[in-house]
């Protein structure tokens, strides 16, 4: 083996070794964090309320939030709409869509739900149709901690309804 050769691969099993090294490291810093999942879920508790509406936070002041009414949980207007279901608290959702659901399930603890109002029905075509300039208004609420047992999975997303 050439002597340039040589030198080159030291230095990657060196930078190899390097790397693994701050991998394993890396691996055991995160595994001592703290778990922060809740233990006890059960009934709606503290933290709950909403996490962003039309876009505007929890103020909703760059918008009319036209059709949305944050003390009914609902939305109204719009030709269609769709409601998400995350779990944990979140400002925005996109899981386990809901086809024409226009209201906050506040039952539910430890998720984020999102509704949101179409001018159009955004799965006409079988896809996903709709842009920005579809949208119509939408609230993002979190439901709040639980403070009992754990609660169910967000629900399997439902079929597409005609």
């Amino acid at each position: 083996m050439k002597p340039g050769r040589r030198v080159v691969v030291i230095l990657l099993s060196v930078m190899t070794l390097v790397v693994a090294g701050a991998a394993v490291y890396i691996g055991s810093q995160l595994q001592n964090q703290a778990d922060v999942t809740p233990d006890d879920t059960a009934a709606a508790g503290p933290g709950q309320g909403y996490t962003n509406i039309c876009g505007c936070g929890t103020a909703a002041n760059c918008q009319a939030c036209a059709g949305c009414n944050t003390g009914s949980f609902s939305c109204s207007g719009g030709a269609w709409a769709v409601r998400f279901t995350c779990n944990g608290r979140q400002t925005e959702c996109r899981s386990n869509e809901e086809q024409n659901v226009r209201n906050i399930d506040t039952s539910r603890c430890g998720v984020t739900q999102q509704v949101d109002v179409f001018s159009k029905n955004c799965r006409a075509g079988g896809g996903w149709s709709c842009g920005d300039t579809d949208l119509v208004s939408y609230l993002v609420y979190y439901t709040g901690d639980c403070t009992g047992p754990a609660p169910a999975p967000a629900p399997a997303p439902a079929a597409i309804r005609g």
